[in-house]
Parts: structure tokens; sequence; C-alpha cells
């Protein structure tokens, strides 16, 4: 009987064992080695985890990485590494991110058997633990400016201590310019001082004061060195609301500190400091999102006044943030578009479209997009309205009419648009509410401009293939005009000439190439028409850089000559006949050329001629040029100092 027992009791015992066998087999660790994507992130994987029910879920040792020694030597490298461990799906245990961006040094050496290139560029490495997804501990943030493979600068570090993923005890944040120290409670909460340091001394620049959460003062000096206080008292009759430390934290303090105020909280480097901290743990948070941990992001708070929003408000700022992604959606795309751009050159009435979609874009949809973005932190309703509606408006509201700004017609005496459809909105916005309307106005305007123009353009079969090459003509012509308009003054009076005649030249290019009605000839134009606007804008920056090239050339032919009366050594020109003919006859041959000689055909030869002619120069200098400057004296033509100079002219000179 009792053996009879004791052989029920193994039975049941082995029978138990076997039911589990499947299960620990269907849970059984398995390892995975080869490619691997986070994100945009993409490289070799080793990484350890458990197959449940078809689902992968990570469990254990888990890196990947990737470098290119090949992208490094040719250009740069971007690496990264991410290494850790997880546990049944968690992020858990030590974790290291690895990101840098390297160039090869010009030095190489071999050592045994084996070539070792330095490196220069950026190295961040953020070191942490995690338990369950949080990070727990301390978190540790350095980045370090590589030369010649040693560390040479660090540019970034922060320490911040976490407990159960939320910020507490002293912490520290610093790069190259400044350094924040402070500290949260248990509860995430700012609190005490948080001061800010200048680089290099001891003396504080910055003050910032909580109480468990609650900004009360800022002490800070002003432009002449007077220490000045910002106090933060608050409605003491609105409820206090927790909001993250965060980018939409620092608005909310701009918009309701006064006008003087808020350009100093503007300017404080805790805002910069605190979002560059923020921008590695986000990197990092979306590493691990990616991987199915979710609440890694570091939980700072601090408290602010609600003013709150009622169920109309939500639903009409919906609205407003709607319309906003829709009318900077046709702005950014009219204002973009290479047909209407060349279209507006020959067409006044598109030219006259294109200046009011500039206008809303430019003084009506600012407004409404940085509503947006305080809608998408989630702090409108920490805003008191009046304080929100002076920051929308720093001056006035758009007006309506809509005034127009000058346009190519200059004479036109349409200066104003005005929508024929009725939108409620008068040119005045006193209240929230007063915005919705002022968006209807803005979005309804772009749509009836936008429709007016698709008309125009109408359908064309080939446009696809002149799309990306009229893109390029518009972004070439837009390029030289911006180099023409940095130079400003500066340039002499007839250097400043070339440079109107080159920009005239390419806008003249772009006017018959719009007049043309034949397609298969459009497209040949247009191809041709971007070699030449690419020659065209080497050639302004020809022009821009003669004088600095004369002056280059003049210290090239100076030679340091002992004064004896005065004991020191001063500079003296030498082959003053060289330099002379240099400046004084091909320089205005050259611009003269630019002026009244321009075409597609030549505009490579001319190029290719001001290039060899100063490099020729510069080898003058050393050559025997006695018989040179003797012949110089008579000549007074660019094309015999051409000759003489032994330059090879390609221009077929007219």
């Amino acid at each position: 009987m009792i053996f009879f027992r004791l052989f029920l009791r193994t039975f049941a015992i082995l029978f138990i064992a076997l039911i589990g066998v499947p299960n620990a087999l269907h849970a059984q660790q398995q390892t995975y080695k080869g490619p691997y994507k986070i994100g945009k992130y993409q490289g070799d994987a080793t990484y350890e985890y458990l197959l449940k029910d078809g689902d992968t879920i990570f469990d254990g040792a888990f890196q990947v990485q990737k470098s290119d020694l090949e992208a490094l030597l040719e250009k740069e490298d971007s690496s990264f590494g991410f290494f850790g461990a997880f546990k049944n799906g968690y992020a858990s245990d030590t974790w290291q991110f690895r990101f840098g961006s390297f160039r090869s040094g010009s030095e190489s050496e071999v050592v045994n058997y084996q070539y070792r290139v330095n490196i220069n560029g950026l190295e961040e490495e953020i070191v942490g633990k995690m338990v369950s997804g949080k990070p727990n501990g301390p978190w540790t943030i350095t980045v370090n400016r590589i030369e010649n493979s040693k560390v040479a600068q660090t540019a970034f570090k922060s320490k911040i201590d976490f407990e159960n993923g939320i910020s507490t005890g002293s912490f520290r944040v610093e790069n190259e310019q400044l350094a924040l120290v402070g500290r949260f409670l248990r509860n995430g909460m700012a609190h005490d001082e948080w001061t800010i340091y200048g680089s290099g001394d001891d003396e504080n620049e910055e003050n910032w004061f909580f109480k468990e959460g609650i900004l009360e003062s800022v002490r800070f000096k002003d432009a002449n060195g007077m220490e000045r206080v910002l106090r933060f008292d608050g409605n003491k009759n609105v409820t206090l609301k927790v909001l993250p430390l965060d980018k939409g934290y620092l608005n909310v303090l701009e918009v309701m500190a006064p006008t003087a105020d808020s350009t100093v909280l503007a300017k404080s480097g805790l805002p910069g400091l605190l979002l560059q901290n923020g921008g590695f743990y986000r990197r990092v948070d979306t590493i691990l999102r990616t991987l199915g941990t979710t609440d890694f992001y570091p939980k700072w708070y601090a408290k602010l006044p609600y003013y709150g929003l009622t169920e109309v408000e939500e639903k009409m700022l919906a609205a407003i943030k709607e319309r906003s992604i829709a009318a900077k959606t046709i702005s950014d795309r009219l204002l973009n578009d290479s047909r209407v751009i060349l279209l507006k050159r020959s067409d006044d009435a598109v030219d006259y479209d294109f200046a009011v979609v500039r206008a809303i874009s430019e003084h009506w949809l600012p407004a409404l997009d940085q509503l947006r973005h305080y809608q998408e932190q989630g702090v409108v309703g920490f805003m008191e309205r009046k304080r929100l509606l002076a920051a929308l408006f720093p001056s006035d509201p758009p007006s309506v009419p809509i005034n127009i700004s000058a346009y190519r017609d200059s004479s036109a005496t349409k200066t104003t648009f005005a929508l024929g459809a009725k939108t409620g909105y008068t040119g005045t916005v006193a209240t929230l509410s007063e915005l919705d309307p002022m968006s209807r106005y803005a979005l309804e305007s772009l749509r009836t401009i936008d429709d007016r123009i698709r008309k125009k353009l109408g359908r064309d079969d080939n446009r696809d293939a002149l799309q990306d090459v009229e893109a390029e003509l518009v972004d070439w012509n837009e390029k030289i005009q911006r180099y023409i308009d940095s130079l400003g003054n500066r340039p002499p009076k007839e250097h400043r000439k070339a440079l109107a005649a080159i920009q005239e030249f390419g806008d003249k290019q772009l006017s018959d190439y719009v007049a043309l009605t034949d397609s298969e000839n459009k497209q040949a134009t247009a191809r041709s028409l971007a070699v030449c606007f690419k020659k065209l804008y080497r050639l302004s920056r020809e022009v821009g850089l003669l004088e600095q090239r004369s002056d280059s050339i003049k210290k090239h032919y100076s030679d340091g000559v002992w004064n004896p009366f005065v004991a020191v050594v001063m500079e003296e020109n030498v082959k003053k006949r060289i330099t002379s003919a240099y400046n004084n006859v091909l320089t205005p041959h050259f611009l003269d050329r630019v002026q009244n000689g321009l075409d597609c055909e030549r505009l490579p030869k001319l190029l290719l001629l001001m290039e060899r002619t100063y490099q020729r120069m510069f080898a003058l200098r050393d050559e025997d040029t006695k018989k040179l400057e003797r012949k110089l004296r008579r000549a007074d033509d660019a094309l015999e100092v051409l000759r003489l100079f032994n330059i090879e002219n390609p221009v077929i000179e007219k």
C-alpha cells in the first residue's frame, strides 16, 4: 500500500513536470545577431530575447552599434553604440549610449603592422541605470571635442539623480559658456536656489528661487552690471497646477512676465541649458520607445497659476490649429513653387497675388503658428488672456484690407487685398475668440489666391520633367541675389555696376524663359539655363572678390626693406608696372565685359580668363620680368597686356 502511494506521488510529479516542458520550451531565451534598425539608426546588433505567443520580448543583454572606416577616411563618419540589458521587455541595469561624428586627421602611423589614423570630431556619451524601464540612480551626459584622437575640451556635461523615473536631489548641467546648479524634491518639483555661473569664474550670473515647484523670483545683473530682482507673486485667486519643467513652462514665464522682463527671461541662460540637456534625454527616449520602453523621459516639474479653458475655447483652438496648418501649407507651397516664381515675372496679376501671400505669411501666420505651438505644448490654459494676446501681437494685429509691400509693378495702384467672403474679422483682436475669424480670413484669402494661380498655371504634361530643373533655376537666381545683397555698398562703384548687370542678366534670362510656349524647347532651355546660372553665380563671386584679390596681389608684390632712418622694416612695392597693369587695365576690362558682353555661351570663357589672370599674377612675382616691365610702359590695351602676360585668352572679343 505504501509502495502504491509512493508510485502515485512520483507519477503525479513526473506528469506535472512533463506538462511544464512545452511552456518552458515556448519561452526559451534565444540570441539574435545581425543587422537591426532603431528609427534612423541602423547597425549590427546582438541581443537576447524570448518568444511568447509569437511576440519577440527583449530579455537579456542588448547592443547595437555602427562605425564605417571607409566613410571616415573619405569624408566623415557618424557612429553610434547602444549597450544595455532588458528584463522581460523592460530596459534594466546599466545603459550606455554613444554618438560620434568624426573626421580622419591628416596624419597616420604604422604600429605593429597596422595603420593608425587620428580622428577629430564630437563624441556624446549618456550613461545611467534603468529599473523596470525607468531611470534610477545617477545619469551622466558628457560631450567631448576630440582632436587627434584625444579629448581636447568638454563641450557639455550634466549629472542628475533619479528615483523611479523622477528627478531628485542636487544636479549640475554645464556647457562651454555656463553652468547650472540646483535641486529637486523627491516628487520631482524644482526647489530652493538654482544658480547659473559664467564660464571660467565663480561669480553667479543668475539665481532662480523655487519653493516646492513655484518660481518666486529671479535675481540677475542687467547690462550695466546692476543687480535686479524679477518677482513672480502670481495671482492668489488662481489655482496652481503642475506642469513639466520644459520649453512649454519657459514659454509661459515669458508670456506672463511684464514686457520689459520677458526679454530678460528670453536671454537667460537657464532655458538654453535645460533645453540642451533635455534634447539629449529626448534622443534616448526616442530610441527606448522604439524598443518598447515608454516611460524613460525624465520627470521635472514646476507649478504655475492655471486659468483653464472652457469646452468652447478648446474646440475653437482646435479649429484654429487646423486652419493654421492648412494656411501655412498653402503659403509655403505658393512661395516656394518654382512655377509661380517664374510666372510672376511675366504676369502682373500673379505677381500681385504672390505679394499678398507673402504679406499673409509675414504678418498673419506667425501669431497663429505661435498659438499652435502653445497648444501643442499644452500651456494655453496657463496664460492669462491679455498677456497671451500681447505676446502674439507685439504690435497691432494685422489689419483688413491686407496691406501689400512693393512688388514688381511699382506704378500699380493696387496696394491692398480684401476678401469678398464675410469671416467676421475686422482687424481687431481684443479677446481669444477673435482669433477665430482672423484665422478664417487668412485661410480663405490663401485659398482664393491658390485657386486663381492654379487656373493660371493650367495643365502641363511635361510639368514633372520641368519641376526640378525650374526649382534649380530659381534657387540659383536667388542665390546670386542674396550674395550681391550681402555685399551692400562695400565694393567700388564700377564693381557694383557689374554686379547689378549680372543680376539683370539673370532676371532677363528667366523672363525670356517664362515667355516660351513650346514645351520641348522649354525643357532644353531650362537645362541649358541651369548650367548657365551656376556659372553666373561663380562670376558674381569673382567680381565680388576683385577688390580683395587686388589687396592679396599687392601684399604678394611687397618686400620688407630696412629703413635706417627710423630703424624699422618697411613694406615696399615691387614690379609696380605689373600690378598697375592688372589694376588699371585688366580689372576695368573684366568689369566692362561683365557689363556689356554677357551671354551664356561666353560666360565660362570669361570666368576662365579671370581665374587664369589671377593665378598668373602670383607666378609673375617670382619670374624675371625686366623685359616685360619695359614693354608695359606703352601697353594700355587689355588684349595686349594679356598677350604680354602670356595668358591664353579663350574669350572671342566682339
